[in-house]
């Protein structure tokens, strides 16, 4: 079982994708100063956008990208939630509420297409 033995002192570390985030995110953290500057620098000498552009490219190794998830139901069709309530708690089921129109006296109100009477 090498794999539980310590590492030798002078044997270099295993390159891995993890290992180089760690590595990366260490070396920021130690050079906030550094790089501030060097963000001012392009700044002035390209603009904000291009500062931008640089962060954005440097995040890019300390950060993973996440991939886009999509969720389907059944055979590609739509989700579908079902709710169930369990023991006698259940909600009253609530009343359909009658749409509110405002009609004058006297006179009926017709709906699209329709004609008065």
């Amino acid at each position: 079982m090498a794999e539980n033995r310590p590492r030798r002192g002078g044997k270099k570390r295993k390159a891995s994708a993890g290992n180089a985030r760690d590595m990366l995110g260490e070396f920021v953290a130690g050079n906030v100063d550094r790089l501030q500057r060097l963000l001012d620098e392009i700044e002035v000498r390209d603009g904000p956008k291009a500062a931008f552009q640089a962060i954005t490219d440097t995040i890019e190794y300390s950060v993973p990208k996440l991939a886009r998830q999509e969720h389907t139901g059944e055979d590609g069709g739509p989700v579908t939630l079902v709710v169930q309530w369990l023991g006698d708690s259940a909600p009253a089921t609530p009343k359909p509420s009658k749409p509110k129109t405002k009609q004058r006296k006297g006179r009926h109100q017709t709906g699209p297409g329709e004609s008065e009477p």
